[in-house]
């Protein structure tokens, strides 16, 4: 994929006029997703699919088009030249970004981490094959996925990542469930394993008639599963400036000193290169 996006930026790009600024920034998947119901499959596929986003600038000027990628050189030539011959016609009718800043220093970088995900054609065996007779609810998702960017100063960045995750559930019979969510890098059986022991204790637990309790202050204990929703829910616009101000937040009270957490809360963020790239969109600056 990596030869196969530099090679097409640089056939597109010989008929671009040296007046011009480019950018071609490539996002690229070859993923298998599966789901599962009852503990049988549901639903099963591979998704490979790509896709290049172009930006054209002149003279403070802008514009942007993306383009799906077929995966056979000649057609994606075509249809990307054709498109920036749209962009080039077009240009001239866009109005100034007084706050267009197009970074010059060349920076390439290249990261390609590897993974040892389950083969595909034993994924369903692998998660359903053992478990036995159980509800077992969830969606399998692992693969490749790839980012690229070319620029018309010289600058070329790769980033390629092998990664899976796995988000399940197992159901009592009254409904209730008990809920998972396994990823990484490599598959580990015996981890995946533990899980289920684990799902088919708490299952019974879980069974068991519903005692009320009446509002008040307790000591609770958060389950792994548990304390990923509270985070994922702190990262939907939490540490925006914007959605602070407007009071939308769910870190308000706390900016506003009103509450604080406690000393034994640490948030940290973990830049894993295998997790996401580190390089952006050219017109990410903007």
């Amino acid at each position: 994929m990596k030869d196969y996006f530099f090679q097409l930026c640089e056939l597109v790009s010989k008929d671009i006029d040296d007046s011009f600024k480019s950018s071609f920034f490539l996002t690229a998947e070859d993923s298998q997703f599966i789901r599962f119901s009852k503990g049988k499959v549901r639903q099963s596929g591979i998704v490979k699919d790509a896709s290049v986003s172009i930006l054209l600038g002149k003279d403070q000027k802008e514009l942007s088009k993306s383009r799906r990628l077929t995966n056979h050189l000649e057609t994606d030539v075509k249809n990307i030249k054709q498109a920036l011959r749209e962009m080039v016609s077009m240009i001239g009718f866009i109005p100034v970004n007084p706050f267009s800043i197009w970074p010059e220093e060349i920076n390439n970088t290249e990261n390609v981490y590897e993974g040892n995900l389950i083969n595909r054609d034993e994924t369903v065996k692998k998660i359903v094959g053992d478990i036995g007779n159980i509800d077992l609810v969830g969606i399998y998702a692992g693969g490749k996925i790839y980012r690229g960017q070319v620029n018309s100063f010289g600058q070329k960045n790769w980033f390629e990542s092998t990664n899976f995750n796995f988000d399940f559930s197992v159901y009592a019979s009254n409904g209730l469930a008990d809920k998972h969510s396994l990823s990484g890098e490599c598959w580990d059986e015996k981890k995946y394993q533990d899980l289920i022991l684990q799902s088919k204790d708490k299952v019974t637990l879980l069974e068991e008639d519903k005692k009320d309790i009446v509002a008040g202050k307790y000591d609770i204990y958060f389950s792994p599963a548990a304390v990923t929703d509270v985070v994922e829910y702190l990262n939907y616009g939490a540490f925006s400036k914007s959605n602070i101000e407007d009071k939308c937040s769910s870190f308000c009270q706390l900016m506003d000193k009103k509450v604080k957490l406690s000393n034994k809360v640490n948030l940290s963020l973990r830049n894993h290169d295998d997790v996401i790239e580190f390089f952006y969109r050219i017109w990410s600056c903007h």
